[in-house]
């Protein structure tokens, strides 16, 4: 993978926009339905709260429990918002016309909009009351 993945994006946009197509980045984040396994890193998950889900995950090494991940604290919950925030703000710079935060199939935005933890939620709460630059004088 190159250094920065956005500049193999920025690379091929200009053809996709001259035979008149767009392009829509989806960004996502696993939250707990991950394994240190299938990080390069080796890191452990995280979510709003410490709960290992049920099921087992798909390893190099095999089929593995997940397990239990990092309940996030308020400033990282800050940090991860505003990594969200930067990978829609490169995506955009690179040639994309939209960008979809994914919030679905158990992943960490929807982890935190069925969470009973009151303070994960506040951090997200204004993400949507603020104004956000992305999508300012965009085409639709």
């Amino acid at each position: 993978m190159p250094a920065d993945p956005w500049t193999s994006l920025a690379a091929g946009a200009d053809a996709v926009h001259s035979a008149g197509g767009r392009i829509v980045i989806r960004l996502m984040h696993t939250g707990r339905i991950a394994h240190p396994d299938n990080t390069q890193h080796g890191r452990q998950p995280v979510a709003p709260s410490a709960i290992a889900p049920a099921g087992k995950m798909f390893t190099a090494s095999g089929m593995q429990d997940m397990p239990e991940p990092g309940g996030l604290s308020s400033d990282e919950i800050e940090q991860t918002v505003d990594d969200f925030r930067r990978a829609a703000a490169a995506a955009t710079a690179g040639g994309a016309d939209g960008v979809e935060i994914h919030a679905d199939n158990g992943y960490l935005v929807h982890q935190f909009l069925s969470s009973k933890r009151q303070p994960a939620r506040g951090p997200l709460r204004r993400v949507g009351r603020e104004p956000h630059p992305l999508g300012a004088g965009r085409r639709t």
